[in-house]
């Protein structure tokens, strides 16, 4: 059994990725000012939707992570988690191509910042959500796997199958099913 598939592995980068949703959104709750400020040092929405993304994006992030940490329309909300990170990947490369000298703002904070070490910063913001982004395409990929298991050993009490049997009706099971995985 691959490491990726294992139970602790998934569980683990499942509770990962919602706990940093969960703190990431509640450090923003805490001065939503502040989260207003750091959306509009991108520069990349007018001052009405910066107000309305800083003041929701934490509300969204707390919301995400609770489905998350919970289980809760799996794999669905694991994958916005991934392409959230993704987007925040995508913003710190606009800023910086731009030019930029922001803090990103992901844990409170935000606003300009001296220009020195700005390359430094960056190269640490986007490998960390390139981190983030693994956990949650782990935990949502991999969150499938387990319940195809799961619906497997169902089968095998139900009908009374042997292991062999079980087993091939789980592979044809996933590959019937990779298109919905993927």
């Amino acid at each position: 059994m691959s490491i990726l598939r294992n139970r602790h592995t998934i569980f683990i980068s499942r509770v990962s990725i919602a706990f940093v949703l969960i703190y990431a959104g509640f450090i923003k709750l805490i001065d939503l000012e502040k989260s207003v400020q750091s959306v509009g040092s991108y520069q990349l929405l007018s001052a009405d939707l910066s107000r309305l993304v800083g003041t929701w994006l934490p509300v969204g992030e707390v919301i995400l992570g609770l489905l998350i940490l919970f289980n809760i329309f799996k794999p669905f909300v694991n994958y916005i988690a991934a392409v959230l990170m993704l987007a925040f990947i995508l913003i710190i490369l606009s800023v910086w191509a731009r030019g930029l000298s922001i803090d990103c703002g992901c844990f409170g904070g935000g606003g300009e910042l001296p220009s020195e070490g700005k390359e430094l910063r960056y190269v640490k913001d986007i490998l960390r959500d390139l981190g983030f982004f693994s956990l949650a395409i782990i935990s949502s990929f991999r969150a499938n796997s387990i319940n195809n298991e799961l619906e497997g050993d169902e089968l095998e009490v139900e009908n009374g199958l042997g292991m062999e049997d079980n087993k091939s009706n789980l592979k044809s099971s996933a590959i019937n099913n990779l298109p919905e995985i993927l």
